[in-house]
Formats: structure tokens, sequence, C-alpha cells
């Protein structure tokens, strides 16, 4: 089992009182009195809700009054406090928080699912990313040197609740994967000039409305799989289909998405949040596949090792399997090749000394078995030639 726990990725101890300041102004807050000992602070909503800030850091009971201020905020907002710390620390995030269901003690889940869950929440973060400079449903095999860039800087935390794993996504591109000096606030002056990465926060919202809509009207029997394919604004791509079905882990257990955006930028909403059932996870998985199984992924580069070798007779041509990596994931897969007799000797001698192989062909996606054809590369690491 793993177990969480109650954590932020916050500064140790209280936010420092100069950046909660600046968070309170820049979010629509009001200082509405100082009497030098402390600040009142009225939401820009209307609301009797107030907020009082200590003076000075120096008060011996500042933490508790933080604590305090956080949660009225957190109220007003109707965010999580850990939501709101992040989201004045880090400078501005607004956070993707996964609750799964596992069959296990609140805060704790199997090692395996929590495992699964993690790597499709990174690949549904870096599909969404990559979204934004592709409509490809079936996105191109490297990923895009900024959506990884950005996807390295999210930071995850766990917390109790049957199992919840939140990730602050950073507003600015900019925010190291470090936690920032304590006195650090991004600011947005242009808000009709959204930052990087509420594109990517609100391009992962769409994605997963499309899909839980697209995914019941299958299971209503009023679509099909092939609804999933028809051109529209923000259609979800195979990758984020996939990650979204995979977050439930081998068992396809129901789970909570929940989508919350910083009020640093533009308008203050409501939280978005979804119940991915287990039907549906079963409908985003079959999407998925038929959208990478009707189009081919023509010149796809693969780097693997040769897991398995097969021909008919001790000359000739034969077939190999490659595990390795083709698309924006990163995951290794196993890729079935058909190969000429020189291509299957350097590809044995590779299996012998295993070394890795890189290929370039067509690849195609049938079922659940990926194949490259018309192969153009075929050479070894050790030999460097094909």
């Amino acid at each position: 089992m793993t177990r969480a726990t109650t954590s932020s990725h916050s500064l140790p101890g209280p936010l420092r009182l100069a950046a909660f300041r600046r968070y309170l102004a820049r979010a629509g807050w009001t200082a509405i009195d100082d009497d030098g000992h402390s600040t009142l602070w009225r939401p820009p909503i209307d609301s009797d809700i107030r907020v009082v800030l200590p003076g000075t850091e120096e008060n011996l009971d500042y933490a508790a009054q933080v604590e305090d201020a956080i949660r009225a905020v957190a109220f007003a907002e109707q965010r999580t406090p850990n939501e709101v710390t992040d989201d004045v620390s880090v400078g501005g995030s607004d956070t993707l928080a996964i609750r799964l269901t596992p069959n296990a003690p609140s805060g704790e889940a199997p090692l395996g699912q929590a495992h699964a869950a993690v790597g499709a929440i990174r690949s549904l973060v870096i599909a969404s990313a990559t979204a934004l400079e592709t409509t490809a449903l079936v996105l191109p095999s490297r990923r895009p040197k900024r959506a990884q860039n950005y996807v390295d800087r999210a930071h995850l935390s766990t917390a109790p609740g049957s199992f919840i794993l939140s990730l602050s996504l950073p507003l600015s591109e900019d925010i190291s994967a470090e936690v920032l000096e304590p006195d650090t606030l991004f600011t947005f002056e242009d808000r009709s000039n959204k930052p990087y990465g509420r594109r990517v926060s609100d391009r992962l919202l769409k994605a997963a409305k499309i899909s839980c809509t697209l995914a019941d009207i299958v299971i209503s029997g009023s679509g099909a799989l092939e609804d999933f394919g028809l051109p529209r604004d923000d259609a979800p791509n195979a990758t984020e289909l996939a990650a979204l079905a995979d977050i439930g882990g081998p068992a396809q257990d129901h789970y909570q998405l929940r989508i919350a955006q910083s009020p640093l930028i533009g308008r203050s909403s409501q939280p978005s949040l979804f119940r991915i059932r287990r039907d549906q996870q079963e409908v985003l998985r079959d999407a998925a596949g038929y959208l990478r199984a009707r189009k081919s992924q023509a010149h796809t580069i693969v780097t693997g090792l040769v897991v398995r070798l097969h021909r008919d007779s001790n000359f000739g041509p034969g077939e190999a399997v490659i595990n390795g990596v083709y698309d924006e994931t990163g995951i290794d897969r196993k890729i079935n090749v058909e190969l000429a007799e020189s291509d299957y000797q350097l590809a044995v001698r590779a299996h012998q000394t295993g070394s890795l192989v890189t290929m370039k062909g067509d690849l195609e996606v049938r079922g659940t078995r990926t194949v490259l054809r018309h192969l153009t590369l075929f050479e070894t690491e050790l030999e460097g030639n094909g």
C-alpha cells in the first residue's frame, strides 16, 4: 500500500505576509481597514466574509492567524486551503486533483494503482499542453520541448480522503520546479492574453468535459466511437483519452477529477468536478484505440530493445518485437516489425548484446497490436548503420 500524507509544496512554515497581501490584492480582495496591527480584507464577491492579516510576522500567533486567513480565503474562493497556499507560494497556479477510490483504508492505495495514476496524470498534462500546438487527434511521436519543460515544473502532492493526488500547475512557464523565493508573486497584467499554464488547464478542462459527454453518448446508444473522430473545436486527442481511461488503474475504478483555477487570471469561478465511471473509462480507452488505428503515423522513429525474434528458416526475412518509445508519453511499448535478412541479422546481434536499435517507418496501431511498416531506417547502437 501507498499511504497519502497531507502535504503542500509551499514554503516551510506559514506564508510570507508580503506575498499573501499581494495575492489578495491581485485576486480582487480589498483592504478596508489598517490599524497598524492588522489589516481587514473584503472579497471581490458580495459576501460577509472578512479576512484579517496580522500587521507583522513578528506576532507570536502569526502562524495561527495566517492559517485562519487561508481557510477564510479558501471558503470564499470555493477552493481548498492547500490550493490557496499553492497559489500564493508558487506565484500563481491552477490545480488538477484526482480522487481515487481504491478498496483500501482512507489515505492508502495499492502501489500499482497509484503508480498508474501518476503516470496517466503526467501523460494527460503533456497531451493537453501538446494540443495547444497541434489539432491532430493522434499526436506526433516527439514531445514538444515546451510541453515537456512545463510538465516538469508541475508539483504533485497527496492527501487523505480515499486517495487524493493534487497537481499544482504553475500559471507561468518561468516558475522553477523548485520553491520560489517567499515574496515572489508573478503578475499577469494583460489578462486577455492568458499565460501558458492557464491555457493548459483550460485545454485539460475542455478535453475532460467533451470526453465525458461523448462517452455518455456512446453508452446511451445514440452515438458511436466514430463521433470521437469528428472535427470539432477542442476535440480530445488519443493521448488525452487514453490518460483519462488509465487514471482509474487496471481495475478501472471510478475516480473524481477536479480542476480549480486561480483567481489571479480572469474572473474567479467554481471548481469543475467530474466523476469518471468505469463504463466511461472503457469507452475512452476504446476511443483512443480507434483514433490511433484509423491513421498511421508516417515517418515515426522508434528506439528500444529487441525482446523477441522469429523467422521460419535459418535465412531470409523475419519478425522482431521491439520494446521501445514512439509517442509523447515516454512509455515503453511493444512494436512489431518485419525485417529483411540484413536487418534481421542486426537485430540478432542487438538482442545478444543488449544494444538499442533505432527504426523509422510508418506506425500503425490495430487493436492491441502496434506495427512499424515501410522501414527507411534500421540501425543498432553498437553498429550505427543499417
